[in-house]
């Protein structure tokens, strides 16, 4: 009975079905067979069941990480890598139709193209209207004949006048002056002269075909309103003309728009004259150098272009019909 007791204590722990019965009454046994065998002489009946399955247990904690592994051995060498030749050609080839540069690889030849050759353009600077433009500007002629226009812009307004400048102060030993028209005429001037007057007389000559000067007379005799005194003895003496413009000249001799500055010394008091009608006559250079012996009243009068520069201008040079018509005239220091 004991080792029946332990049996069944270690099939309990084995989670197996356990039934006991004290009993001396004849029992079956019952298999999963289904077959039924009847013993007489025994005294216990036995049966044994298959238990459900039980449940997983916990996931054990992870384990410690490994030391780690040593280094693996160098990969082998990779292959050499491809030389690459380039040649620059002109023309076309592989594509291109201007030139370039072919790239010839081992296994392969590419091609780096030029690009179209450029058309020029030609530029003209104009003035006024022209195309779309009304204040000038640039023409732009390109190589098919198409024309564009680069226009300059309107001009901007007048500024406002500025403020006006201070008087400066009165000159000291100035020169008289004054300006007359073709023919005799009386300056009134404020210098060597005590009656502030002046007379001057432009001659002029016809050639055949045009009128030409050919000499400035000054200083009425007769005239005490008119006549030059001896206190402008060796004064110097300039008479001024202005060239016309916007009409075609006569003479070359000079441009449009040319001042010629024709200038002379008065004599010495010593030689001053009273002759009659005039006092003084200035003569073209080559007059005066044609003179064997000039008189004191005869002076010689040089021409140049306002500012003395270029050669000598002979006064009967210029033609009457060349000037503005008026004459300036200057005596002083």
């Amino acid at each position: 009975m004991k080792k029946l007791a332990v049996i069944l204590l270690a099939l309990s722990l084995v989670r197996v079905g356990v039934a006991y019965a004290d009993t001396t009454t004849a029992q079956s046994d019952t298999f999963a067979a289904g077959q039924t065998s009847i013993v007489t002489d025994a005294n216990q009946v036995l049966y044994f069941y298959k238990g459900a399955d039980g449940q997983d247990g916990q996931d054990g904690l992870n384990g410690v990480a490994g030391a780690d592994g040593a280094d693996g051995a160098d990969g082998a060498d990779g292959a050499d890598g491809v030389n690459v030749a380039t040649t620059s050609f002109t023309g076309a080839l592989g594509g291109c139709t201007n030139g370039g540069v072919q790239v010839n690889a081992v296994d392969n030849v590419t091609y780096i193209c030029n690009g179209s050759t450029g058309t020029g353009v030609i530029s003209v600077l104009f003035t006024g209207s022209r195309g779309t433009c009304t204040n000038g500007g640039v023409q732009l002629t390109d190589s098919t004949g198409a024309v564009t226009y680069a226009c300059n812009g309107s001009n901007g307004a007048n500024g406002a006048n500025g403020a006006n400048g201070t008087n400066g102060t009165n000159g000291t030993g100035g020169t008289g002056s004054g300006a007359t028209t073709e023919g005799q005429g009386v300056l009134s001037i404020s210098s060597c002269e005590s009656d502030t007057a002046i007379t001057l007389n432009p001659v002029r000559l016809f050639d055949g075909e045009d009128f030409h000067f050919d000499q400035i007379q000054m200083g009425d005799a007769s005239s005490t309103l008119g006549d030059i005194e001896a206190t402008c003895a060796g004064k110097p003496v300039s008479f001024y003309l202005t060239i016309a413009t916007g009409r075609p000249l006569i003479s070359s001799a000079y441009n449009a728009g040319e001042i010629l500055k024709c200038s002379a010394t008065m004599p010495a008091a010593n030689q001053w004259p009273g002759g009659s009608p005039w006092q003084f006559s200035f003569l073209t250079s080559s007059k005066w150098l044609a003179l064997s012996s000039p008189a004191s009243h005869e002076l010689r009068l040089r021409c140049y272009r306002a500012g003395g520069t270029g050669a000598e201008i002979q006064l009967n040079s210029v033609n009457t019909a060349d000037y503005t018509n008026r004459i300036g005239f200057e005596i002083g220091n």
